[in-house]
Parts: structure tokens; sequence; C-alpha cells
């Protein structure tokens, strides 16, 4: 059978249509199958939130003039694991995670962080060791410091746990009645176990008289 000049053309035609139709459905089809097998969540690695805990929750707590502190340690491996990517406590720097409540009706607190000192507590010492936490998160993590505690975690994900470090960093802040501070201070510790017991002293001002009240807390 001979086919005609104008039987091929529309065969021609057809099979063009069809090609176009089939790549279409490959643009279309193709990002399907790679979000679906390939979620975003498993390209990008997500740091678990810590949940904000009250003050009664925590392992240690006080309260004067109406602020109520309480810190708890996070130097659990599984724990610093889940929240940092990373067992911290291992690599000499304890999360110790801080709540703040002020419990007035009227009147504020003014938190500074850079005012808080901190030290390891020795047996046949009348007083703790202080040391000024000022700076303590920025001086590891900036200047490439964070790969020094960090240690086994890969360059490329350093980066990641830095940012999720000064994240959760508990920040200067004022206070107002019936509101919580939360977050995290990075206390360095002297390598070993059992971990070393920490004093760690939180200055804070009423800004209705200008007082300046310390909690004392050991860990």
């Amino acid at each position: 059978m001979v086919e005609s000049p104008r039987s091929t053309g529309l065969q021609r035609i057809l099979f063009s249509i069809r090609s176009r139709s089939l790549q279409g459905l490959v643009v279309v089809v193709l990002p399907m199958v790679f979000i679906t097998f390939f979620p975003p969540a498993c390209i990008a690695k997500k740091f678990a939130d810590y949940p904000t805990r009250q003050v009664s929750e925590c392992s240690v707590s006080g309260e004067k003039a109406g602020l109520k502190i309480g810190l708890l340690p996070l130097d659990d491996p599984k724990e610093e694991e889940t929240y940092f990517h990373t067992n911290m406590t291992a690599k000499g720097l304890v999360p110790v995670y801080v709540v703040m409540q002020n419990s007035r009706t009227e009147g504020s607190f003014l938190f500074e962080k850079a005012k808080i000192t901190f030290g390891s507590v020795n047996s046949g010492v009348s007083g703790p060791q202080v040391h000024s936490t000022s700076g303590t998160v920025m001086s590891i993590v900036g200047a490439g410091g964070v790969l020094g505690i960090i240690g086994s975690v890969k360059v490329v994900h350093a980066s990641e746990v830095e940012e999720n470090l000064i994240k959760n960093e508990l920040q200067s802040k004022t206070i107002s009645p019936g509101t919580l501070l939360h977050g995290f201070l990075y206390v360095k510790v002297t390598n070993g176990s059992p971990r070393e017991r920490i004093h760690i002293s939180i200055p804070f001002t009423d800004t209705s008289t200008n007082e300046t009240i310390t909690l004392d807390f050991t860990l």
C-alpha cells in the first residue's frame, strides 16, 4: 500500500504532538517523584526544638523580689545529640537551660547576660573560682573555634551546629510583668567523669528602683 504525501504529513504531526505530550509528562512527573522520595526534611538536617520549661520543672531554682529563676543542665549525651547534634559535655562545654519568670503584676527586671559569672566548685575552697561568661559562646563559635568544641562533627555540618547554638543562646532582655525569658548558657568545664560541679551567679536589675539583685546556683 502506497502512502500519500497527505497521510504521511498527518502521521508526522500526530507523532510530534505525542512526543510533546510525553515530554510535558516527564517534566511534571520527575519533580513529583523526587519530592516524594527525597522530601526537604530528609535533605536538610533539622535540630529538634528544646521545649520551654517552667521554673518548677528545673533541677535548681530560686526567687528574689518577684523574679523566679530555674536552671537545668543538659548533660545527658542522648539529649545533647537530639538538640545540638553533638555530645557537648564530653568536649568540655555544658549547655545549661535557664528560665526566668517575672511573677510581678507591675515592674520589670533587666537581665544582662554579660554580667553572669560562673566557676567550678572545688572541695576545700571557700568560694567558687569565678570567671566572666561575657562572650563565652562567641569565643567558642567565632573564628572557627566551634570546630575545636564540636570535634567529630563534619566541617560541612559545623556551621549548622554553630547557628543552632546561637539561636538557642540566652539573650539579654527586659523581663516585663508576667513574662518568661529562656535560653541556654554554654559553660566551659574541665573534661572528666563525673562532671565537675558548677557555681553560677545571675544578677538582674529592678528597673523601678535600679537595685541590682543576685541569685546564686550550684549545679
